[in-house]
Formats: C-alpha cells, sequence, structure tokens
C-alpha cells in the first residue's frame, strides 16, 4: 500500500475535515445554546429577586400596618384604662364622701341620742321629784283629810 497519492486516503482525510468542521459548528451551536441558556436563567434569577423583593416589600408594609393597627389598639385600650381609672377615682372620692358624711351623720345623731337619753334620765330624776314632793302633799292632805274625819 502506497499512502501519498492513495484515494481512500485523501477521502478519509476530507471526510476527517468536514467532520471536525461538523464538530466545530456544533460546538459552536452548543455555546450559542449555552450562552441562550444562561441568558434565559439570567432572566428566570431576575424576575425570582423581582419577585422576592416585592414580596419582601408586600411583607413590609404589612408588617409595618400590622404594628400600626397594635400601636392603635394598645393607644385606645391605654385611652380607655385612663378613663376607667378616672370614673374610678371619682367613684372611689364620692364613696369616700358618703362614707365620711355617714359618718358624720352617725356622730351627730349619736350625740342627739345622747342628748335625748340625758334628757330622759333628767325628766325621769324630775319625774321622781316630782313624784316625791306629790307624795309628800299627798300623804300631808291625807292627813289633813284624817284629821278633819277625825274631828268630824
Amino acid at each position: 500500500m502506497v499512502w501519498w497519492g492513495n484515494p481512500e486516503l485523501e477521502n478519509a482525510k476530507k471526510e476527517m475535515e468536514l467532520l471536525k468542521a461538523a464538530l466545530e459548528a456544533s460546538q459552536g451551536e452548543i455555546d450559542l445554546q449555552k450562552l441562550k441558556l444562561q441568558a434565559a436563567i439570567a432572566e428566570k434569577e431576575l424576575v425570582i429577586e423581582n419577585v422576592n423583593a416585592e414580596k419582601d416589600q408586600y411583607l413590609q408594609e404589612m408588617k409595618e400596618l400590622c404594628d400600626q393597627k397594635i400601636r392603635d389598639i394598645e393607644e385606645k385600650a391605654n385611652r380607655e384604662v385612663k378613663i376607667e381609672r378616672q370614673r374610678c377615682d371619682v367613684l372611689e372620692k364620692r364613696l369616700i364622701n358618703e362614707r365620711d358624711e355617714t359618718k358624720r351623720n352617725v356622730e351627730r345623731l349619736q350625740r342627739r341620742i345622747d342628748e335625748l337619753q340625758e334628757q330622759v334620765v333628767n325628766a325621769i330624776n324630775e319625774n321622781r321629784e316630782r313624784e316625791s314632793e306629790l307624795r309628800i302633799e299627798c300623804d300631808k292632805v291625807s292627813i289633813r283629810l284624817s284629821v278633819i274625819i277625825f274631828k268630824t
């Protein structure tokens, strides 16, 4: 076999050159497809980042709204507690005033009772004295009557 000038060898070389060219073309297409896929992946990653950013912003806004709602509720509750405390303070003062007034009334009534008891005791003593005086008078009258009856 002779190598140079051999038509089979020449055909094999040409075929090999064509296959190399086809391989290079295929490699270029693969590289192009790879770039397209990388671009698509980058685009999807950007979409995901945007969605995540929107989600984070939405969650932050919802958190701020919830925090504000909580503050509003706490402020309202604090106002209501303050009003109730004031109401309780007013009622407590009123009860203290009523208790003090009742205490003064009881003391006044007790003094009046003491005065009346003293008057009753004095009246009883006066009545006893008067009764004693009247008995003496009755005895005197009875003695006079007895004397008059005895004389007659």
